[in-house]
């Protein structure tokens, strides 16, 4: 099996290395830009539906319109099809970083007063529709995300539920409105260049925590360990890195013939400990700034034997093999079959699980490309997606290999570069 830099994929110019990430000057604030072609690109599909606006509250649909990565998810963004963007940003938030300038502030509570601080946002949101002549406005709305991406806080996510749909009708009595959530995802189905840096960052940050796998893979080293090693290290060298401001790493270990079961029961992050011989894979999850990474890799602790080598080998070969053939215009499913047929050939078909890939941006799980052998989804220049073949043989181990692709005008560039195979 041929190693990946002489695959003909080129990499990124800046790929996660201990000695590079190491020499990079630091750099502790990001200074958001306005990014005319992703501003153009929704302004041109909001239009094309006849809406005079949008209003978002969403983490990542904040993040994705104005740079900023609500701390709670109380931020409001009102976002016209003619005109500037404001911000509605709480009380509770952090000092917004954003390129915005109408960034007005909502109380969600204070001393003298216990607030609703979705409701009053929502009344500073129909002060911004009144000041630009939308207050009987056709506005879309987040209606049905059914997977929603987190603020800077993990554990709080939000959702628009129907109670919030019966506030916002309240609260904006001349609004009529319409479900974007499939505008939105198309919107965020293709990167502009400055979106893509973004996920170069999250992809590099994500790679400090595979170097802390690789050189943690040590007999006797409990699986929860382990991920708070991995963890710690995209957290740590991440915050700083290339001007990172805010991490978020979730990484998921499991070993021995429990990764075989990792698409089935949650195995992992158990008191086990690892031992020589075992596989051990890892999915890894990193938010950098909004912007996330998904990985997973698989090692065996000392050397693989004959049949794991074998068995890491044609999973590395159906992501390579099913990437190499991606181009503008290609229907997903054929970059699915390719990679299927090539564990079928190696004697794995019956340990198929799932698809091989799907969309990564402002969430882990984007739902375009959807990679899937019965994918309608055409692959188009400047989508971002993991690739992530795997094998699971119940009773003995599994192994997925999943890094994040770049599909160019001219072709699949990796943004992971760290060790997909081990060596």
């Amino acid at each position: 099996m041929s190693p990946r830099s002489s695959s003909g994929f080129p990499f990124p110019p800046k790929p996660c290395s201990p000695s590079l990430s190491r020499t990079l000057p630091p750099c502790l604030r990001v200074i958001p830009v306005r990014d005319a072609t992703k501003l153009g690109r929704l302004r041109e599909l909001a239009s094309s539906r006849q809406l005079d606006a949008l209003i978002l509250q969403l983490p990542e649909n904040v993040v994705y319109v104005t740079d900023y990565w609500p701390l709670l998810g109380m931020t409001f963004v009102v976002f016209p099809v003619d005109g500037e963007p404001a911000l509605v940003h709480s009380n509770f938030e952090t000092e917004a970083k954003t390129w915005i300038k109408d960034v007005r502030i909502a109380v969600s509570e204070s001393v003298t007063e216990v607030a609703d601080a979705f409701a009053n946002g929502l009344e500073v949101v129909r002060q911004v529709l009144e000041d630009r002549g939308l207050a009987r406005a056709k506005v879309g709305y987040e209606g049905s995300f059914s997977s929603v991406g987190t603020g800077f806080l993990k554990y709080r996510t939000n959702s628009v539920t129907p109670g919030s749909l019966e506030t916002m009708k309240r609260k904006l009595p001349g609004v009529s409105w319409e479900d974007a959530t499939d505008l939105l995802y198309e919107a965020r189905s293709i990167k502009t260049e400055l979106e893509l840096e973004k996920l170069r960052v999250a992809n590099e940050v994500s790679g400090f925590g595979l170097e802390a796998m690789y050189l943690g893979l040590t007999e006797g080293v409990r699986e929860v360990d382990l991920a708070t090693k991995i963890e710690n290290a995209s957290v740590t060298r991440g915050v700083g890195y290339r001007g990172a401001e805010h991490v978020i790493a979730c990484a998921f270990v499991s070993s021995g013939e429990f990764t075989a079961e990792t698409y089935g029961v949650c195995f992992g992050n158990s008191p086990k400990k690892l031992r020589k011989g075992d596989f051990v894979m890892l999915e890894y999850d990193v938010v950098v700034d909004g912007y996330s990474s998904d990985m997973s890799r698989t090692y065996v602790v000392g050397q693989p034997d004959l049949k794991q080598r074998h068995l890491l080998e044609t999973v590395y070969e159906a992501q390579v093999e099913g990437v190499r053939m991606e181009k503008d215009g290609l229907p997903a499913k054929e970059v699915c079959k390719k990679a299927e047929d090539i564990i079928r050939k190696g004697g794995y078909g019956e340990h198929l699980k799932h698809y091989f890939g799907h969309g990564v941006g402002v969430t882990i799980w984007e739902p375009h490309p959807y990679i899937h052998s019965k994918s309608s989804d055409l692959l188009k220049a400047g989508m971002v997606h993991s690739a992530e073949p795997g094998a699971y043989v119940h009773g003995y181990g599994g192994v997925r290999i999943e890094d994040n692709v770049f599909l160019s005008r001219s072709g699949p560039v990796y943004l992971s570069t760290y060790r997909p195979i081990q060596e």
